[in-house]
């Protein structure tokens, strides 16, 4: 099942990172949300418009949120350090 379960998220990946190469021209948006229990998540997605005109929308990373307040510098700081994040796993497996 974790096999599998990797195959499929390279495989998304993959296509998301086509999709910003052919469409460089998108946005990134953040979002938080709360589970119950207080358990909070930060998500980043990228946007873009097709050629047909059709917002397309592939979500990059999801994470745990451990700050409990939502503040604009915690969010802010938790931003800066998602972003980071990526970036060094991304530099890590080469691409």
């Amino acid at each position: 099942m974790a096999r599998l379960l990797s195959k499929k998220f390279s495989v998304y990946m993959d296509s998301a990172r086509d999709l910003i190469k052919k469409n460089s021209t998108g946005s990134l948006t953040t979002d938080l949300w709360t589970f119950s229990c207080y358990y909070a998540y930060m998500g980043v997605t990228y946007h873009t418009i097709s050629e047909e005109w059709e917002l397309v929308s592939k979500v990059l990373a999801l994470r745990h949120f451990p700050i409990q307040h939502h503040t604009a510098e915690n969010i802010r700081t938790g931003s800066k350090q998602f972003t980071l994040e990526c970036i060094r796993r991304r530099n890590e497996k080469g691409r």
